[in-house]
């Protein structure tokens, strides 16, 4: 929603037709750009069948179906006009944002910065954040760095996670949180 408010404003001089509802603007020369939701594996539905010469990922991290998205709907969109895309965010956890960085061929490019760089945060605001920030966190939220377990409260989950016995054991107590 932030990123739809951010583009009408910047492009309010060159929008010929913009509708709020379906989130969809043209612009003058042609162009168009549509806004998608990618919150649940529903809403990735409703780009099947459209055609896209560019499509961007905004926080790829937070995208739980990521790589049944990029995999069943959004790479056939881009095949009419040979497009591209671009996934960005910060991480969160080894996830589909995770796997999508780490493919390689000549048709892919990756870039990872850290908030360290960016020439419009004052170094002493980040100084603050790590005082009060987990490593974890830090490493994850400010520094851009894919963590396990995305820098959570609890940690190797999938490594430390046994099965059940099949049947369960007479006279055991079991419980699961």
């Amino acid at each position: 929603l932030d990123d739809w408010r951010t583009l009408t404003d910047v492009l309010a001089p060159v929008t010929v037709r913009r509708s709020a509802q379906v989130k969809h603007l043209e612009l003058m020369g042609g162009g168009t750009l549509d806004f998608w939701s990618l919150d649940n594996q529903g809403s990735t539905d409703s780009i099947r069948g459209k055609k896209f010469a560019r499509f961007l990922v905004n926080e790829c991290g937070f995208v739980s179906h990521m790589m049944d998205a990029w995999n069943m709907v959004i790479r056939s969109t881009l095949i009419d006009y040979q497009g591209d895309a671009y996934f960005g965010g910060t991480p969160k956890g080894m996830n589909g944002f995770w796997q999508l960085f780490n493919t390689t061929g000549h048709e892919w490019g990756r870039w990872q910065m850290s908030s360290n760089t960016h020439p419009h945060i004052p170094a002493s605001e980040l100084d603050v954040l790590k005082l009060t920030m987990s490593e974890h966190a830090w490493q994850q939220e400010i520094l851009g760095q894919f963590i396990a377990d995305g820098a959570g409260v609890f940690r190797n989950i999938r490594a430390l996670s046994t099965l059940l016995p099949v049947d369960p054991l007479p006279a055991h107590r079991y419980l699961i949180g």
